[in-house]
């Protein structure tokens, strides 16, 4: 008999407590925990940052986006970087990390150097790998 996989369970959050995944995403410390958790699962199939470090903000609930991905280029010498990453509040937690596994493959494909892609191409990259860390 096939057994089944364990439930998703994000790393805990400074509290101890673990975040269900119907918690809200209300907190900057959900959304690092669930950034961690996405740098883990996402390191597993070769798409790592390393150490960059990456700054993660809170949207208010009435923005029109679930996330997003700020990023820049810095003058000279030409150095691309990502200054943050942008989660909607009040998101649950399972969705709050699919989008966060998204914005981390944008930020991702920019900083590994990539040509801009066209939209469609890079945005169904992000969408591949977000489902990946739903598996």
């Amino acid at each position: 008999m096939q057994q089944q996989p364990e439930a998703w369970r994000p790393r805990a959050v400074k509290d101890g407590d673990r975040l269900q995944p119907m918690d809200r995403v209300t907190e900057q410390r959900h959304v690092e925990a669930l950034l961690s958790e996405v740098r883990l699962v996402l390191a597993r199939f070769g798409v790592t940052l390393g150490s960059h470090p990456l700054r993660v903000q809170l949207l208010s609930e009435s923005h029109a986006l679930e996330g997003m991905t700020t990023k820049i280029i810095r003058p000279p010498p030409l150095l691309r970087g990502v200054e943050a990453l942008s989660l909607r509040r009040n998101l649950t937690a399972i969705s709050a990390a699919q989008v966060l596994a998204h914005e981390y493959t944008h930020a991702w494909l920019w900083l590994q150097g990539f040509p801009v892609l066209e939209t469609r191409l890079e945005e169904g990259i992000c969408e591949l790998l977000s489902y990946l860390f739903l598996l």
